[in-house]
């Protein structure tokens, strides 16, 4: 049935050609993209226009933290029937950022949730986000989510969605610190950050270039052309299609053993007719676009072999256990497939393997029409955590690469200021050797012009040094 779906310039000083390597003026943007009259690192009320305070669920430096609370520790079961224990743990100074929004969790009576930090967030905050502690600084705002007491009307939506805005506004502005960042969301949490990167990072060079990756799944609210990978609702920021590419977005819906029988009517997710809708505007022709279908476990380099990983007690709402974590490797294989008007990630056992644990586990979470909705994170969270560290080492690896860049800028501008110099010394001591016949002066006129020679030639070596310097940056980012 399925359709398997794939996911510099030249200024003149003195004669002298000049080059801006386009890394480091990108660079630059990271700055820009502060708001002028404030440091990366603080921010006002009326920098962020007055907006609510954010109430944080999860960052660096609270109480009563989520993300960092508990034993990362469990098991992992193989497929070859053998154990092994699990030795994760935080990382003690994560050199980048993850900004997660979570899904629709709330149990209060209100057609928008208020602010309170509730369990039931902390609890899908440990299952969907406390793993990336290993590799990240994890910042979750608070936001008045829709919930499920009232049908989602515009009014409603825009609330949460504003919400979302803020949170993402004042972590910026107060807590980023010019440091790359992962966006990681679920169901209505990553529809709402699908809407912010489209409207506040896709049309921003500063920001794209900030953003390491987005991983949004279950949302159908990340769409492109019918077998493409970038061009529907954002037109700069391309789906993921390695697993250490930057600037771009992971999505996916999971399904059960559908490759057959393809998604059934009336399933909530994996077309754009369904499931959750952030945009004031219209869904977009199906004829034209599909959902958003990148599969994590091919990304990982696991060959389509994904690696689950939950806090099981927390996932099924028991007692914490002492070490709650479990993790199966090479018991199920995932793979994008499409329809006439779905796309979506299928799950299937692998022939031939043994019972695993979680084998009970999914009829649990088996919703919808064979939907895994409430597992579209934690069934791949072992892989996401491989790609998210590999992207991250890489956007490190490309900020390196950028500060040796603007180094060398400097040091050719250092030298296209000395050359300067040294032209201007040389064209007047050659005058006065010319106007007096003086030998003496016309030794000094030709000891300048050997002075602004070496000068040249240090302006040469150091736009050679700079041209190279800008290339790997470039490299390093992995651009066309």
């Amino acid at each position: 049935m399925g359709r398997r779906g794939n996911l510099a310039g030249t200024l003149n000083r003195s004669g002298a050609a000049s080059l801006v390597p386009v890394l480091s003026f990108l660079f630059g943007l990271f700055l820009l993209a502060t708001p002028a009259g404030a440091s990366p690192g603080t921010a006002s009320d009326a920098d962020r226009g007055g907006a609510e305070e954010t109430v944080w669920l999860r960052k660096p430096g609270i109480d009563d933290n989520p993300c960092l609370d508990g034993s990362f520790g469990g098991t992992r079961y193989l497929a070859s029937g053998g154990d092994t224990p699990l030795d994760y743990s935080p990382a003690p100074k994560p050199r980048f950022d993850c900004f997660y929004i979570y899904p629709t969790q709330s149990e209060q009576a209100g057609a928008n949730a208020d602010l309170s930090r509730d369990q039931e967030l902390k609890a899908v905050a440990v299952n969907q986000a406390a793993q990336f502690s290993r590799i990240c600084d994890v910042y979750a705002p608070v936001y008045r989510q829709y919930t499920f007491n009232s049908p989602i009307t515009d009014e409603v939506r825009d609330i949460a969605y504003e919400g979302v805005v803020n949170g993402w506004q004042e972590y910026l502005q107060r807590y980023n610190r010019v440091r790359g960042v992962i966006l990681l969301g679920h169901s209505q949490g990553a529809s709402h950050l699908s809407r912010l990167i489209d409207e506040e990072i896709d049309p921003s060079p500063a920001l794209r270039r900030r953003m390491i990756s987005a991983i949004v799944p279950g949302s159908n609210n990340v769409y492109v052309p019918r077998g493409g990978v970038v061009g529907g609702n954002l037109e700069n920021i391309p789906a993921c299609t390695r697993g250490d590419q930057l600037g771009c977005v992971m999505a996916w819906s999971l399904y059960l053993n559908k490759a057959e029988s393809g998604l059934p009517e009336g399933a909530n997710f994996g077309r754009l007719d369904t499931g959750y809708w952030v945009y004031p505007e219209d869904r977009p022709d199906p004829a034209t676009y599909e959902v958003l279908c990148v599969n994590p476990a091919e990304l990982s380099g696991a060959a389509g072999l994904i690696t689950p990983l939950a806090n099981l007690p927390a996932f099924l709402g028991q007692t914490n256990a002492p070490d709650p974590w479990t993790e199966a490797q090479g018991f199920y294989r995932a793979e994008c497939l499409s329809g006439e008007d779905s796309s979506w990630l299928d799950l299937s056992a692998v022939p031939g393997v043994p019972a695993s644990i979680l084998d009970g586990v999914i009829p649990l979470i088996n919703s919808n029409l064979g939907g895994l909705h409430t597992g579209d994170v934690n069934l791949v969270l072992g892989d996401l955590i491989t790609i998210a560290s590999r992207q991250g080492a890489r956007y490190l690896s490309w900020r390196k690469a950028v500060e040796r860049s603007m180094a060398a800028d400097k040091a050719l501008e250092r030298a296209r200021t000395a050359l300067v110099k040294a032209s201007a010394q040389a064209r007047k001591a050659t005058a006065a050797c010319k106007s007096s016949g003086s030998r003496a002066l016309c030794r000094k006129a030709r000891s300048a012009e050997a002075r602004e020679g070496k000068a040249r030639e240090r302006v040469k070596k150091l736009e050679t040094a700079a041209r190279k310097a800008a290339a790997a940056a470039e490299q390093a980012y992995g651009s066309a």
